[in-house]
């Protein structure tokens, strides 16, 4: 008889990153403020512009930690001193990553589909010790019941932030863009002033992204309930 596989809702997702994020708000808000400042001070160091090869990578690299933090508050890692996979958690989100961009360029929805199938891989290898070939299979089987509910709960979340960080950017032409049309103030105060505004909106960015990790978290949750790896009872 075939297992019947695991659903997860919309509703699942939204509620259960919710609570992940209000019952740990510590890890998410250290992983917002520290991201932002990361990015902040490697955008001013390059004269303008917050991407880079570096940045991505210490992204994962602070998105692992996370996922561990919130997988073992969960109750979801059966040994705290397990070693660190931190190279296959990094792989497997560049292949996830790179893969939803590659689709994502040809037409989005595939690019939306292969961003919810992957979703998981990652949070797999943490939570269940998986290599990244087998994660990213593990995780398109186990999502594929709620594909469609992962797209929306992924699209909604973008558009809180989009509304978020424009929010942010009318208030700070509000409170700001006075001053500067009418050429108030020193060059060095509109400096700082456009430093807190871009700070503020990284801060908005990297708490999206925390939240995008403990919605992979949260789904996590519900499609594999029992992902305390036998591996690790027995090891």
């Amino acid at each position: 008889m075939t297992a019947i596989a695991n659903r997860v809702t919309f509703g699942d997702i939204i509620s259960g990153t919710s609570r992940l994020v209000r019952d740990h708000p510590g890890p998410i808000a250290a992983y917002a403020l520290g991201m932002a400042a990361i990015t902040t001070a490697i955008s001013a160091a390059k004269g303008g512009g917050s991407f880079s090869g570096a940045g991505v990578i210490v992204t994962f690299v602070a998105s692992y930690f996370l996922t561990e933090v919130l997988l073992r508050r969960e109750g979801q890692l059966a040994d705290p001193g397990f070693r660190r996979r931190i190279g296959a958690y990094v792989g497997a989100s560049l292949l996830a990553a790179l893969g939803a961009l590659a689709g994502t360029l040809l037409f989005v929805v595939p690019g939306l589909i292969l961003l919810a199938r992957w979703s998981i891989a990652p949070a797999m290898i943490v939570g269940e010790r998986l290599g990244v070939m087998e994660s990213l299979r593990a995780s398109w089987e186990a999502t594929r019941p709620s594909q469609w509910q992962i797209v929306l709960a992924y699209v909604a979340l973008v558009f809180v932030v989009i509304a978020i960080a424009g929010a942010l950017t009318g208030g700070a032409m509000f409170s700001f863009g006075e001053a500067i049309l009418e050429d108030e103030g020193s060059p060095l105060t509109w400096n700082l002033q456009t430093n807190v505004v871009n700070f503020a909106i990284e801060v908005t960015a990297e708490f999206a992204s925390a939240c995008s990790t403990a919605m992979t978290v949260a789904i996590m949750l519900v499609l594999r309930p029992s992902s305390i790896s036998l591996n690790a009872v027995f090891e």
